[in-house]
């Protein structure tokens, strides 16, 4: 993955503003789509560009690792049910 090779803040920073400006570009074309898929591809746009703005938030504030690794606790915690089965 990419952001594995990105080793400096401002390399993450930089990753995080190219996404988005090329998000932002696909937001401009969803009027050519057809209508059923417009208002799909407009949540999908709208919920990448909330998570770039949101890593572009905690790498700013120097946060990264530490968010990095709560959110990877989150994400594989065991459920005690499903843990079970």
């Amino acid at each position: 993955m990419i952001l594995d090779q990105l080793l400096e803040k401002k390399d993450v920073l930089a990753y995080v503003h190219a996404r988005t400006l090329d998000l932002l570009i696909q937001q401009t074309k969803i009027d050519k789509l057809p209508e059923h898929k417009r208002e799909l591809t407009k949540q999908k746009l709208a919920g990448r560009i909330a998570e770039l703005d949101h890593l572009r938030i905690v790498v700013a504030s120097g946060r990264l690792k530490n968010q990095s690794k709560h959110h990877w606790k989150n994400v594989h915690r065991e459920e005690p049910a499903e843990a079970e089965e």
